[in-house]
């Protein structure tokens, strides 16, 4: 897993543990507690057999998915039902992941943005980056880290 992060945030290696009981306050879904054996997620993918490979390894593991492949309707999703994680495909058909990232850092989300191309110098409305092509493991790996270890803004490239 390569790490890369902002001057002044906390490293993968040096972030604090949160407790169970630890929350995070959310405008979208009010509050939310970390350490949570689940959580729900936003997942838009428009790769159909991805999409389809991860939102069936995600609820395995107790998650809820909301699956879309369209950028418009990942933020109007946002607006409308309670999220503890997004996980979003940089380039979709309809809007964008940076899109979806921006509304859901509106809503102080953290956001796992997955690409397979190569990212700009600066990247402010990601926690997190997982290159394609990834492992299944890597990818819940780094879920359950945005989800129960990590700072929200910690960007992370995995891949």
């Amino acid at each position: 897993m390569n790490r890369r992060h902002k001057p002044g945030k906390r490293s993968a290696n040096n972030t604090r543990k949160g407790s169970a009981n630890q929350t995070r306050k959310s405008s979208a879904n009010g509050t939310r507690k970390r350490g949570a054996a689940a959580g729900r997620i936003l997942l838009v993918e428009d790769h159909e057999s991805l999409a389809a490979m991860r939102c069936a390894v995600l609820r395995k593991q107790g998650y809820a998915v909301v699956l879309t492949a369209d950028g418009l309707e990942a933020c109007r999703l946002l607006e409308l039902a309670g999220f503890d994680l997004v996980v979003t495909d940089a380039r979709l058909p309809s809007g964008s992941g940076w899109d979806v990232a921006r509304a859901a850092k509106q809503r102080r989300l953290p956001v796992i943005l997955t690409t397979g191309w190569p990212l700009p110098p600066r990247i402010e409305d990601a926690d997190y980056i997982l290159g394609k092509p990834s492992s299944l493991a890597q990818f819940l790996s780094l879920v359950h880290h945005a989800l129960h270890d990590a700072e929200p803004n910690l960007p992370l490239q995995a891949g």
